[in-house]
């Protein structure tokens, strides 16, 4: 087998391909027979910069009802908000949020997809959302947003 490097672990051999792998920093357990490898995400993966919004807005997920979320900060490609409960990573949601521009309030509608969701504090969670579907008012909305 080619490997770029190989981790010797108690006896155990595992072998990774570098080409295989995004990331170049791994996390390793072992748990007698089965090891697993993974990747260790990055602390930043976004590709744009991001502003911090703080409005109350609405995240539908399929075949449920709307709940409020409170939007925490905005990028051109997605959405980190605060909801109270636990959203899967992959899952698609339509989020609904305000940003005000110029002087005025401008709705944005989007679709995405859920990246990441992690316990904040006791009763709340945080997630990143990417906007898998937005429309070119939407977008307008946010980049007039991030330049003031």
């Amino acid at each position: 087998m080619d490997c770029d490097k190989a981790v010797d672990i108690s006896n155990a051999v595992i072998q990774i391909r570098k080409s295989n792998m995004k990331n170049t920093d791994i996390d390793v357990t072992l748990s007698n027979p089965t090891i697993t490898v993974k990747p260790i995400m990055k602390s930043e993966q976004r590709l744009s910069s991001r502003k911090i919004l703080g409005t109350q807005g609405s995240l539908t997920m399929e075949r449920t009802a709307p709940v409020a979320m409170r939007a925490v900060d905005v990028a051109a490609g997605g959405l980190g908000v605060v909801v109270p409960h636990k959203l899967t990573a992959g899952q698609q949601c339509m989020v609904a949020f305000v940003v005000s521009t110029q002087g005025k309030k401008r709705r944005v509608a989007a679709v995405a997809k859920v990246t990441y969701c992690a316990l904040r504090g006791d009763a709340e969670f945080h997630a990143g959302l990417q906007f898998t579907e937005i429309d070119t008012l939407a977008t307008t909305a946010i980049a007039d947003y991030m330049k003031n």
